[in-house]
């Protein structure tokens, strides 16, 4: 008869190392995941991988008979899961949100086209600026607005290069 006893606690463990990253992965929303409270996740995963480790242990020994029994002296294989609370935190921290890189947007490319075009219109160039998205020429025109002072407005065919500025020169 061989005895598989010592799969025992490498099972379980592994077991309850893919459930600390599925607890890290499922944190609600960008909240950062506290040390605190990973620890304590790491904690009640550890007390968890006790009983688990004694329920593969009962059913290697019992219905497969792949593991002996060694009475008072099976908790050992139990207990090996336990000092794993360090790494089953350390999981919870890296797969959360706060643990996973954000991914970066592309910066906007209109403000800098509306710049270069009043940079352009400032210049006494003409405008050769166009709209990133619709690819239009954007439009610098001066508009005063009742008694207020005068205003350059951009433009374009499609409105994402739509802007107002007071003219300060």
């Amino acid at each position: 008869m061989s005895d598989l006893s010592s799969v025992v606690p490498w099972l379980t463990g592994a077991l309850v190392c893919v459930l600390s990253m599925v607890l890290g992965w499922r944190q609600r929303g960008g909240a950062s995941v506290s040390l605190l409270m990973a620890l304590l996740k790491a904690l009640g995963l550890s007390v968890l991988s006790i009983f688990v480790a004694s329920w593969l242990h009962t059913i290697c020994i019992d219905p497969l008979h792949l593991c002996r029994s060694r009475g008072d002296g099976n908790i050992t294989y139990a207990l090996a899961p336990v000092l794993g609370l360090p790494l089953y935190a350390l999981l919870i921290l890296l797969a959360s949100p706060a643990g996973r890189k954000p991914l970066t947007a592309a910066p906007d490319p209109h403000p800098l086209a509306i710049q270069k075009a009043l940079l352009q219109h400032r210049d006494g160039q003409p405008v050769s600026a166009t709209c990133p998205t619709c690819r239009d020429a954007i439009e610098v025109l001066h508009e005063r607005i009742g008694s207020q002072p005068m205003q350059l407005h951009t433009r374009c065919r499609c409105g994402r290069c739509n802007a107002r500025f007071r003219r300060t020169t």
